[in-house]
C-alpha cells in the first residue's frame, strides 16, 4: 500500500525489554492507523544509544540514529521523527505500548506551502538501502561516532 502522504519517518523509542516482534507490531499498527505500510517507510529514527538493542537487530527497515544529547528529555519517538524530518507533517503523535513508543511523520513537508527540504532536513536525500544501518549527521554536521 502506498501512503497518500508520501515517504514516511517512524520515530521510535523502546525500553530494554522490547523485542523485535514488539517493535514490528507497533510499527505495523501505527502505519495502518495512517493508511500506510512498511513500504512507505524511508527510515526508523531513534537515539544512538539504542544502536545495539537486540530488538533492532535485523530489523527489515533502514535505521537512522541521532546523538543521544539531541534528546532534551527521556522522550524519543516524536523528537526522533522531528529530527529526521523537521519539515515533515506529524501524522501520528506519540503512541505507546508497554515496551515501544512511536510517532510517524512525513519525510517531507506536505502542506499547502510545502517547500523542498534542505539536504539535512530530510532522509529522502540520504543514500541508504532498506535494512542498512545509516548513521546520520548531527545538526552541526559532525558524524555520530560508532
Amino acid at each position: 500500500m502506498r501512503s497518500r502522504s508520501g515517504p514516511l519517518i517512524v520515530g521510535l523509542g523502546l525500553n530494554s525489554r522490547a523485542t523485535r516482534n514488539d517493535v514490528l507490531a507497533a510499527i505495523d499498527e501505527g502505519l495502518a492507523s495512517v493508511g500506510a505500510d512498511r513500504e512507505d517507510v524511508v527510515a526508523v529514527a531513534t537515539a544512538e544509544h539504542r544502536r545495539w538493542h537486540p530488538a533492532l537487530t535485523d530489523l527489515p527497515l533502514t535505521l537512522a540514529f541521532w546523538p543521544t544529547e539531541q534528546f532534551l528529555t527521556r522522550e524519543v519517538a516524536e523528537p526522533a521523527a522531528r529530527l529526521a524530518a523537521p519539515d515533515g507533517e506529524m501524522l501520528l503523535s506519540k503512541r505507546c505500548t508497554d515496551r515501544v513508543c512511536l510517532a510517524i511523520t512525513t519525510a517531507i513537508s506536505t502542506g499547502r506551502n510545502a517547500q523542498a527540504p534542505s539536504h539535512r532536513s530530510s532522509l529522502v536525500d540520504q543514500p541508504a538501502q532498506r535494512g542498512e544501518i545509516d548513521v546520520l549527521l548531527d545538526r552541526i554536521g559532525d558524524p555520530v561516532e560508532s
